[in-house]
């Protein structure tokens, strides 16, 4: 009887402790699930889509930074030196004239007025998109023909332009560098490839803006932008009627493979 009364004395006092034991799991410092911080690895992924999507534009932005920081150590040594290696880089008419090759490929690989960032944002906003619907070739073929076309044609207006002597003589060692030929040619293609809700506004906002850029400025530059879009539509067109041959042989080989009844 002893051991019977000091057993169930024993168990009346644990009770109310182990009927705590639910609510103590249940508490909310408990139930909380942890915080979850961004991962360092954020950034390199980021890094990683933007190379495997885009990797025409991520090595241009990459040749930008690296010429753009020599310009810079250049002019804080020398400003004769910096000037110096711009000039010889440009594709003003001494330059086309002695290098012709040289200066075309070069010129778009420098910036003037240290415009990294403004440069760097139109090739990822522009060049980028541009490269993940038309692919790397095409998006390299629409940047050349807009900066090697266009630098020809203002060329050969001035060189007309001094032949008359309308235009003066020190453009032929004036500053002519930079990336908005290539891009203002690859933004056109980039809106004829939008749909038509988007693609005639767009297209039609960046021909007035480049006209009246042109009517506020009158200078080779402005003259060359025009150009550059003039010849994006070109491209467009072309990239147009090679994709609908490109889709017309695919329907062709699907015709004649598929068995007649």
């Amino acid at each position: 009887m002893l051991f019977r009364d000091a057993r169930s004395l024993l168990s009346r006092s644990q009770s109310p402790l182990r009927s705590q034991s639910p609510l103590r799991s249940q508490s909310p410092l408990r139930s909380q699930s942890p915080l979850r911080w961004p991962t360092p690895h954020a950034g390199r992924d980021l890094l990683r889509q933007a190379w495997h999507t885009a990797p025409l534009a991520m090595i241009y932005i990459a040749i930008l930074a690296v010429t753009s920081a020599v310009l810079a150590v250049a002019y804080a040594l020398d400003p004769e030196l910096h000037r110096h290696i711009l000039v010889t880089r440009s594709t003003n008419l001494s330059g086309l004239r002695t290098r012709p090759l040289y200066v075309l490929m070069a010129s778009a690989f420098w910036l003037e007025s240290f415009t990294f960032l403004r440069s760097a944002t139109a090739v990822a906003a522009v060049l980028g998109p541009l490269e993940r619907a038309i692919g790397s070739g095409p998006a390299l073929g629409v940047f050349a023909a807009g900066h090697v076309g266009a630098s020809l044609i203002v060329a050969g207006g001035l060189a007309a332009g001094r032949a008359v002597q309308l235009v003066d003589d020190r453009v032929s060692d004036t500053i002519d560098v930079g990336t908005s030929y290539g891009m203002i040619a690859c933004g056109t293609v980039l809106a004829a490839t939008l749909p038509p809700g988007w693609r005639w506004p767009l297209t039609g906002g960046l021909a007035a803006g480049l006209t009246l850029d042109m009517a506020r400025e009158p200078d080779f530059t402005a003259a060359g932008h025009l150009v550059a879009a003039a010849l994006g539509l070109l491209c467009s067109r072309h990239l147009a009627h090679r994709s609908a041959l490109v889709s017309r042989r695919r329907i062709g080989s699907k015709q004649r493979s598929t068995p007649s009844a």
